[in-house]
């Protein structure tokens, strides 16, 4: 060993550095910098007055889209024929008894009444009714909403069958609406059709009232949404 050569104290070894992965929740969430005592109210307002979603932490409702009521059309007047075609029946038998007789071969005194007829023809044309009653509520149910990170739509299929289906406004591609008829025109409602990001999934709302207001809505919340990401300033969203 060299007497001259200079001793160079040995550095002592660094442990390596250890990376650790957090999973992220289903439901995407502000950073908690971005989560202001203004947005929580919203969140807990959002929450109170929609409890049957399911907002994260800092999402709230920006808008709640019903469909319009010119599709309670079209169950109403199937409700109404089929409950004009009941109420007929019974008189309608009365008038015509004793040809019904002959068609049966038998005598009118052998057949019931039109008064005793009438009454489970009055019961059909309760439940007629009861089932346009149950329709609308149906319809009415569905509905989506705007938050300020996603769309949900909220489906209802039965009195106590619902499901949720849940779109990110930063995986929203496109956003426009159609309207496809006069009809549609005049009134001012069509659907709204909804692309995401890398997957070929559409999602269509129909009878959407004003959509092309409800397009720009989108739109605007999804660029928020983008800009919040990017880490943009709230002065510029």
């Amino acid at each position: 060993m060299d007497p001259n050569a200079q001793h160079v104290p040995q550095q002592p070894q660094q442990p390596h550095p250890v990376r650790v992965g957090a999973a992220r929740g289903i439901h995407p969430t502000q950073p908690p910098a971005l989560i202001t005592p203004e947005v929580e109210k919203r969140h807990k307002a959002s929450q109170a007055s929609f409890p049957h979603l399911s907002l994260s932490a800092g999402e709230y409702v920006i808008e709640e889209v019903r469909r319009h009521p010119i599709g309670l059309l079209s169950i109403w007047v199937i409700v109404g024929f089929l409950v004009l075609c009941a109420v007929a029946i019974a008189p309608f038998y009365g008038a015509n008894i004793p040809f019904i007789a002959q068609v049966f071969m038998t005598t009118p005194e052998q057949l019931p009444s039109a008064a005793l007829l009438s009454i489970p023809t009055f019961i059909l044309a309760i439940l007629f009714g009861l089932g346009g009653v149950v329709a609308t509520i149906i319809y009415n149910g569905n509905k989506f909403y705007i938050t300020n990170e996603s769309i949900v739509q909220y489906i209802q299929t039965g009195l106590f069958t619902t499901k949720q289906q849940v779109v990110n406004l930063i995986n929203v591609e496109d956003a426009s609406s159609e309207k496809v008829n006069i009809i549609e025109h005049l009134l001012n409602y069509g659907t709204l059709r909804l692309s995401t990001q890398g997957e070929e999934t559409i999602y269509h709302f129909r009878f959407v009232a004003d959509p092309q207001r409800v397009v720009h809505a989108i739109n605007d919340a999804s660029e928020r949404a983008v800009k919040i990401l990017q880490g943009y300033p709230a002065s510029e969203y």
